[in-house]
Parts: structure tokens; sequence; C-alpha cells
């Protein structure tokens, strides 16, 4: 390839690098020339960024551009650039990185100020990217609108690290010399001090100024009289109050720009924290969405002699995922439509059963590349079809067969979309992408039949898909999702299975940030291995964002609010996610737990029982039914529960530990001993989280024992732990200092409430 010259609009005269085919430029800056490229061996496209021509260059800047790829490739978060690859072709040395659509935040502001809680999401992601830099002890050191991309899905990647401060790095700047962008640096910076995060703590808040005000905090006519404006001057604060939610920000904003380092937030995760309160504070209603119009996607019926049913039950959750991202539209879950699968009940009844006004159905059939999907759009009230068509294609033809069916009923239903939000088809036309496709949802069916043996062959099919197509991002998703699942049930060890939900998680936002599932795993492993409440917080709460009628995610979200102690926001979380999924009996029984955990036991038996009207053989139930009749003392009831719960599940290790916390509830101690021997037992061929132990030994009041499988457990960060926080049976143990401590050790001291 031939070399850069000082021109930087000069075509590169080889279109190749390495493996990397050369484009289009798509930008320049002091040190560097991007160019938009693509990668034949993974098909994607990428960014290439060359070291301008080295003569016009000293050996600093050299090393500073070398210092941008290590200390973005020391970083894995969906809030940082990724980069793939640094090579040279000659003397010009290339730095091989994420291709993002999108705009740079200085672009964004071109056109004024930022509405208060984008400006806050924005600084959220920002936030979350510095929190994963400074964690490895990277400084940005140049953190501003133009280091910052939005990319077309909303998500914020922090780019430009070649003024990054590295652990150990080799020297690229002389001493007393200032580094960063004037009007973004710190106090510190500009005087030539040591700078620490709290530097970059600072820049952020600079943007954040700027983005909400439409200026810089600090001006002047040169950079000397700019630097000591930032050294000694104040902020013209009324300027900031007389913004929307100024007043809110204020505080913020004070913390952020406070002259001193020591003065300032001492982390990104304290910073975090008073952010999602911002956001939350900002929120009318904690709603995410005002539905017009409402829908149920029924399963679509097999119409193949062969076992393929898991193609056409994936048909129609693809079809109700891609519903439910489109604004103004509410669309039934999953589970409460699939209630009806293979049931002699005619619409009319169905569409009245799910509240919605309309209900979509079809047939699939295959034979050999040939697809045909037959659809027909009903209205309820009448039986009136409002559109009925016959699709024949190839099945290389699924995923825009998918998107015209999606936007067929957007018109017929009359929705307008957003100007953001748009139905867009992919090229996966590919032989593997297809294939990929297939295992993708042959895994949904089994993940869908909620067993552990179910799960397992899931993660073996989300598996072979990445193999297959490592680019398929839902792939990664559903593999994180099953992953989780074996982890916050207490199923597998923490240790293995959430390192792997993480690697999983970040590999399908890395492809697809706007993935809701992607989203909700990720906060799970922030939730359940990292005990990390507010980056949980953020991820369930962005998953919502993504698809506002997602049962799933408004219930993980009252997860995370219930297991923090904030039962009232948890309550408004669980009823939405019911109003989704009208007939999902995990739901219905989460209202008894909720109330269970918050401490009104007699609440939880009321909404326990009419749950049980519902549906009597729900196996959590009889669980949920046993703990809560437990806090009442009404041991009989309890027992009898929680033995036919134990008569269901077997040998499973929760169940058996709630067993055996009734026994030594209701002083029957001895019964309380073999449910441990049982535990001992089981153990010996499957995994058992310590916190069963720690459950039986705090009912019969073994304070040592307790806390001696309490830090089992938490050396192990079991799952079941972050329930430690609300679990009622824990309320002998809550005067011990090594109590307090270990909720501190989970996180519980920081939560957000």
């Amino acid at each position: 390839m031939g070399q850069l010259n000082d021109e930087s609009t000069q075509r590169l005269s080889l279109p190749t690098a390495g493996r990397f085919t050369v484009l289009n430029q798509i930008g320049q800056g002091g040190m560097g020339v991007l160019f938009k490229g693509f990668d034949p061996q993974l098909n994607r496209p990428i960014a290439l960024k060359f070291l301008k021509k080295p003569s016009s260059l000293d050996r600093a800047s050299e090393l500073r551009f070398l210092n941008e790829a290590r200390a973005a490739a020391a970083l894995d978060h969906p809030n940082v650039c990724t980069v793939y690859d640094i090579g040279a072709v000659g003397e010009q040395v290339y730095i091989a990185m994420a291709y993002i659509e999108g705009e740079s935040l200085k672009q964004r502001i071109s056109g004024g100020p930022l509405p208060f809680d984008e400006a806050i999401e924005v600084c959220v992601q920002v936030a979350l990217g510095l929190r994963e830099a400074h964690s490895k002890a990277i400084v940005h050191r140049d953190i501003k609108p133009a280091n910052l991309l939005i990319a077309r899905s909303g998500v914020v990647k922090i780019v430009d690290f070649g003024l990054a401060l590295l652990p150990v790095e080799e020297k690229v700047t002389r001493e007393n010399l200032s580094v960063g962008t004037p009007g973004y640096m710190s106090p510190e910076q500009v005087k030539a001090e040591t700078v620490d995060h709290r530097s970059d703590l600072w820049s952020l808040g600079v943007t954040l100024y700027e983005i909400l005000i439409g200026s810089l905090p600090f001006s002047a006519p040169s950079i000397p009289a700019l630097a000591h404006s930032i050294v000694f001057d104040d902020i013209d604060w009324e300027r900031v109050r007389k913004t929307d939610g100024g007043a809110r920000v204020e505080p913020v904003l004070r913390k952020l720009l406070a002259k001193k380092p020591n003065n300032r937030y001492a982390s990104a995760d304290e910073l975090l924290a008073d952010l999602t309160k911002l956001a939350a504070s900002h929120r009318k209603d904690d709603s995410f969405f005002k539905p017009q119009t409402c829908i149920a996607v029924l399963p679509f019926s097999n119409l193949n002699k062969t076992d393929t049913e898991y193609f056409s039950d994936g048909l129609t959750e693809e079809l109700i995922n891609a519903l439910a991202q489109v604004d103004g539209l509410r669309v039934v879950s999953r589970s409460s439509v699939f209630a009806f699968k293979g049931e002699p009940i005619d619409i009319k009844t169905i569409g009245e059963r799910l509240k919605v006004p309309t209900v979509l159905e079809g047939s699939v059939r295959s034979a050999g590349n040939r697809l045909r999907v037959t659809v027909q759009l009903t209205n309820v009230a009448d039986g009136f079809n409002l559109w009925s068509e016959r699709f024949d294609r190839e099945l290389r033809d699924i995923f825009e067969l998918q998107d015209e069916i999606t936007l067929r009923i957007i018109e017929k239903l009359k929705i307008k979309l957003a100007p953001t939000r748009e139905v867009v088809s992919t090229d996966w036309n590919s032989t593997d992408r297809l294939k990929a496709y297939d295992l993708y949802l042959e895994g949904k069916y089994n993940w869908n039949r909620q067993t552990e043996e179910g799960f397992n062959k899931a993660i073996i099919c989300f598996e072979r898909a990445i193999e297959v197509d490592p680019l398929f991002g839902a792939a990664s998703a559903g593999l994180a999702d099953a992953l989780t699942f074996f982890g916050f049930h207490g199923l597998a060890p923490s240790l293995e299975v959430f390192p792997r939900a993480r690697a999983a998680a970040t590999a399908a936002l890395q492809l697809d940030p706007a993935l809701p599932d992607a989203n909700i795993s990720m906060g799970y492993v922030k939730l359940y291995h990292d005990w990390n409440w507010v980056e949980a917080e953020y991820y369930l709460r962005r998953a919502i964002e993504l698809n506002p009628s997602s049962a799933k995610a408004y219930y993980s979200l009252m997860l995370c609010l219930v297991q923090s102690g904030r039962f009232e926001p948890g309550r408004a979380a669980l009823q939405k996610a019911l109003d989704l999924d009208p007939f999902n009996m995990l739901y219905h029984t989460s209202r008894g737990w909720l109330e269970y955990y918050a401490k009104r036991p007699r609440v939880a038996i009321e909404k326990l029982e009419e749950a049980l009207a519902l549906d009597p053989t729900y196996p959590e139930l009889q669980v949920a039914l046993g703990a809560a009749h437990a806090e009442v003392r009404l041991f009989k009831q309890a027992i009898d529960y929680m033995e036919r719960a134990a008569g269901i599940y077997g040998t499973h290790p929760l169940v058996q530990a709630f067993l055996g916390s009734t026994y030594a509830s209701a002083n029957e101690t001895e019964k309380a001993v073999q449910v441990i021997a049982e535990l001992d037992r089981v153990a010996e061929n499957r995994f058992v989280p310590s916190v069963c132990w720690a459950i039986i030994y705090m009912s019969l009041q073994d304070t040592e024992r307790t806390f001696e499988y309490l830090k089992m457990a938490a050396e192990a960060r079991d799952a079941f732990l972050c329930w430690l926080n609300v679990l009622p049976i824990s309320e002998s143990m809550r005067t011990d200092s090594r109590y307090s401590n270990l909720l501190a050790e989970i996180g519980f001291d920081k939560v957000n409430r």
C-alpha cells in the first residue's frame, strides 16, 4: 500500500491493508486519517485509522497513535469503540476498529442543545465506558463531544484514546506539558500536574454542561486566558438553573466541575448513581411508552408433516419481537399468546381474554428451499378480516419476509413510524446465516420449554449457531440468556456461567447494541454477578427503551428494584409486565413473592391464592405459598405446600433450602437436619449453592454455621445472595456486624433508592 502524504484527502494508492480492504475516506485528525474498510474474513465493515506520513510527525506522536490502540484494545465494553487489530503497511501504521454508523456528539449538538433526558442518557453511557476504562487504570484525558460517537441505535461509544494514560506506558509527553483539548481540560491538566480518573469526570462535566446549555462553561479570547479561567473562575450557575432540568442537574455539575479533584466524584460509579436518579426523576410516570394500538400474534400453525415446529414457533416469536419495537404499538408477550396454542378457541374470545382489538394468525409450510407463509389480521369486535395474504418465497428470503409482514401490519393498523424508527432489511442471505438462524430458532424453542434439559439443549444450539456465523448477534444474546438462567437459579456455579454470559452478552452488544435481550442478560450479569445495582438498572431500563412491549424487561427490572428494597416502583414494573403478558404464571406468582419480601405475608397469601385460582398446578406457587404461610406461623399449611413443591421439583437445591427452612421455623429440627443431609448427598453429584445451607442454618438460628456458609456463598458469588437484603428470615442476623458487612460487600450500601 502506498504511503499517505500530507494531503489528507489523498486516496490510498493500494486498496488493501493486511487482510482489510480500504474503501473511502471518512475523516481526519491531528495524527491520522480515517477510512471505511471491509474485513472479508469476517464479512463486516470496519474503520481503518492510518498514522499520517511518518516524516511529518515526531516519535511522540507515533507512540500516542499506538497508545490509542493499546488503550482501546484493553477494554471490552459496549460504550467503548472496539479495536480489532493493529498493523503496518511499509512504514504506515494503522488501527482496525469497529465501524460505527452514526454521528459524533459534536455533530449532534451542532443544531443546538440536547433535551434533558437525552443529555443525561448520553452521559450515563459515557460514564459506563469510563468506569470500565478506569477499572483498568486507563485515563482517557480527552473526553469531549468530538470523541463521543452516537450509533444509529443510540449507543454512545468513546473513541480516540491517543492521549490516554495507561497503567504502564512508554513516555510520550514531556514533563510540564499540558495534554488535552483546551476548554475541556481539568485544572490539573491545565497546570500540567498529575492527573487521574477524576480529570475524565471533569471533562465529562464540561461535556454535560455544553450539551445542556449550548456553550462551554469557560471561554476566553486566548488559550492562556482560557487556562486562567478554568483554574480560577466560577461558573454562571444562574444560566444552568434557567434550563430545563437545570435545578436538578446543578448539584451534579457542581461536583463534576469542582476545581479540586478531591471535591469531585470519587468514581464513575458514584456519578452513575446520581445520573440514574436524575433520569428517573425526569420521567413523568416511569413509563417508556404510550401505546395507541394493541395486537396479539397467535402461534403460527406448522403445516409440515416433519418435526419443524420450532421454525413456525420461532417465526411467530420473531414477528412479536419486531412489532414490539414499533412506537405506539403494544404487543402481547409470547407466553400469553402461546397459552392458546392448539386450543379450539375462537378469535373473538381470545381477543377479549387478551384485551386486544386485533389478532394476527398464520401458518407456515416449507418444502426444500421454498417457504409458504399465510397471514391474516382480524378485528376482534366483529371478526372482520382486515388483511390476509399468502407469501411464497425462497427460504433465503425469510428475513426480508419478516420485515415485509411487519411493515404490512403497521400499514393496516395505520401506525405512523417515528422518524428514528425504521424497519430495515438486513443482507442475511448467506448460507451460513440461514443455517445459524435455523439453529437459533431451535435454541429459542428449547429455551421456551423452561426446563433444565431445555436450557442445556438451547445452549448447544446457540453455540453451534455462533460457530456457523460469529456475526449473528441474536445467537450470542440467546446464549447469554440461557447461561444467566443457570446462574440465577443456582443450577451451575456463578463463577462458571456468569463470565461466559458476560462474554456472550458483550459480543451481542458489540454486534447489535439495540438487542433488548442482550441488554437484559448484561443487566443480569451486573446484578447477580457483579453486584453493581446502578449498571444493572441501566441495562434493564435500556432494554425497555429498546422494546417497550417486553414484559421480560419489566419483570427483570422488578427483580432489581425489589432486591434493593424499592418495593413501590417494583410493583409498578411488575404490573406493566402483567399488562403485557397477562397469562404468565411466573409474573402472577411474583406478585406474592414481592409482598413476601416486602414483609407483608398476609397480602402475599392473598395474591398467591388469586394466582392459584388461575392455575393450581403451577409448581412455584407451592414454594411461595409455603414461604408466606411460614411467615404468619401457619406451619402446617406451610409444610404441606413445601412438601408438595419438593415432590414436584425433586432435589432442586433452592426448593430444598426453603423446605429445610420451613421445618426449622416450625421447630421440626430433626427434619431440617435431614434436609441438610440430603443437600450434602445431592452436592456429591451436582452443584449446590452454599447459600442453600445458609438459609436452613439461619432458620435454625445456628449463627456460626450460617456465616460460615454465607462466607463461602460470597466467595462463590452465589446469585441468591442478591435476595439477602430483603429475605424475611434474616431478621435475627441483622444485628450482627458480619451481616451488615456482607450486605455492603454485595453492594447494598450503594443502591440507588
